[in-house]
């Protein structure tokens, strides 16, 4: 979907993120939505687990989406470090509109 659609799907699950990831098809919606939103709204949903990783872990739904949190942030972090260790000769010059 586009941005916009992505950032209305992020704000119905501010907030709630957490009981979905909990449940049998809830925490499915959750992972999904840790796959296309963007790094900054990604952050902000995963901040809703602070404290109740350990629950998560241990549930049968949560630690399928506490996998996917890592999972997509270390994919994130890997991108951005190949992106900081390009040589300057090798970025791509800014496409016109």
């Amino acid at each position: 979907g586009s941005r916009s659609m992505r950032s209305d799907l992020a704000e119905l699950l501010r907030h709630n993120s957490l009981s979905l990831a909990l449940q049998m098809y809830g925490c499915r919606v959750v992972q999904k939505c840790f796959e296309f939103v963007d790094l900054e709204i990604l952050l902000e949903l995963i901040e809703e687990f602070e404290g109740r990783v350990l629950e998560c872990v241990q549930d049968q739904n949560g630690n399928h989406v506490i996998q996917k949190a890592i999972e997509v942030i270390c994919s994130a972090a890997k991108k951005a470090q190949q992106s900081a260790n390009r040589p300057f000769g090798q970025l791509k010059p800014p496409t016109s509109p």
